[in-house]
């Protein structure tokens, strides 16, 4: 099944911001990705596209500067009073280069394990120490209670104009596991 890509007119039925041809030529000029590169099934290429302009509808939704066009619309983006955190003015039938490129950028983060949440992990969490005493046996163990977040750099710099405050707050994820 073929792209719908959404061309500013707030599609009803738009499930991508991109085509193919776009993150083929994204990856040719800015990352040089062999594995999306060697991919030669357009439907596989699709559906990595899908996947990441449904990972930045989701995980961004509350961070995009402006409102959303129409309620009909399938996606986040066309919106009306957007005003990037540089100070540009995004028309209400607009497509940002940032979010552009920002579903290059995810549909090319999809090729190194089809799945949005092995990236760049911080670990968080609260330290823990507990000592105990049971006749002449004494344990003290520390631990940390694991909670990590994952954040997605490379997408979140390159979506910071057509987010609040830049960006400035990641996204992230808290895996409990």
């Amino acid at each position: 099944m073929a792209l719908v890509i959404e061309t500013g007119a707030g599609l009803a039925n738009a499930d991508a911001y991109v085509a193919i041809a776009y993150v083929d030529a994204y990856n040719t000029a800015y990352v040089g990705n062999a594995d999306w590169a060697a991919i030669v099934d357009t439907a596989i290429k699709e559906r990595y596209i899908r996947r990441a302009t449904q990972f930045i509808n989701r995980e961004y939704q509350n961070s995009f500067v402006g409102e959303r066009g129409s309620s009909d619309q399938a996606l986040e983006w066309p919106r009306t009073s957007a005003i990037g955190s540089n100070g540009q003015v995004f028309d209400s039938d607009e497509i940002p280069d940032a979010l552009s490129q920002g579903t290059a950028e995810a549909a090319l983060k999809l090729t190194e394990s089809d799945d949005f949440f092995t990236d760049v992990t911080e670990q968080t969490g609260s330290e823990t120490r507990k000592k105990e005493k049971v006749g002449l046996l004494e344990v003290d163990v520390s631990y940390v209670n694991p909670s990590s977040k994952k954040f997605f750099e490379s997408i979140n710099s390159t979506l910071a104009p057509v987010l609040l405050d830049g960006g400035s707050t990641s996204v992230g994820f808290v895996d409990r596991s």
